[in-house]
């Protein structure tokens, strides 16, 4: 799969003297585009039971991740990229701060993705990481970020939503194929094999799966074959399949 190129104008990090602590400005602008086209992936609506587990492990993001729960739910997530173990902060009301842990210890990146921002789900293959939240975005390092520019360009702003005051699309998915991001309704979904083109996947059309809430999808797996996009209780699922 064709990854996007981190720019030379991406952000340059100032490291403390004496600490651990990494301060970063905020993300550049990775320019990408959506499509009306079908794009290279074919999607099917399905209400078989899941494809074999050890085909297609599930990706499960967080829930809650406006914060707002009682008891609240973690607020930390913690994922693999380049081997290192990085902890983000999620949560509507949460600064989404970042760390990482490697044989140096902890070394804290502070907020990297400027002020009011905030995180709800970020999913990583290992080699890049796909966050969304106020925005969404997109780093190869996990300390320099840029903000995928085609969902900021949805009618002025990809995230207004007078239901719930803010984003629209919160979960987030990373893999062979490519990436995908989901909002709360099953229409809410797009994906992209490269960062820069994002194809909508069309509404699911079976039971299950139509609204996701802030629960998001039961889960999201990207393989080298296919996309499944299934229902907590497995009554319907999205399935998209590689055409060209």
């Amino acid at each position: 799969m064709i990854r996007g190129t981190n720019a030379a104008l991406l952000v340059g990090l100032v490291l403390t003297a004496g600490s651990c602590t990494v301060s970063a400005a905020e993300p550049a602008i990775l320019a990408s585009h959506l499509s009306t086209d079908a794009g290279p992936i074919e999607w099917e609506s399905s209400s078989d039971s899941p494809p074999d587990p050890v085909f297609s492990s599930a990706f499960q993001a967080g829930d809650y991740c406006y914060g707002n729960s009682e008891p609240p739910p973690p607020s930390n997530r913690e994922l693999m990229l380049l081997g290192r173990t990085f902890t983000l902060a999620v949560g509507r009301y949460v600064a989404p701060n970042v760390s990482f842990r490697d044989d140096d210890g902890v070394t804290d990146l502070g907020n990297p993705f400027g002020e009011d921002a905030w995180l709800c789900t970020a999913a990583s293959d290992g080699a890049s990481v796909l966050a969304v939240g106020s925005d969404v975005w997109w780093s190869n390092d996990g300390t320099t970020w840029q903000v995928i520019e085609a969902f900021q360009n949805i009618g002025g702003n990809a995230f207004e939503d007078s239901d719930v005051g803010d984003s629209k699309l919160i979960w987030a998915a990373v893999g062979p194929l490519g990436y995908v991001v989901l909002g709360h309704s099953g229409s809410d979904g797009w994906f992209s094999p490269d960062l820069t083109t994002w194809y909508q996947i069309p509404p699911h059309e079976g039971p299950g799966n139509t609204s996701r809430g802030w629960f998001g999808p039961g889960n999201v797996t990207i393989s080298d074959e296919m996309i499944v996009i299934g229902s907590i209780d497995w009554t319907g699922a999205q399935i998209g399949t590689r055409t060209s």
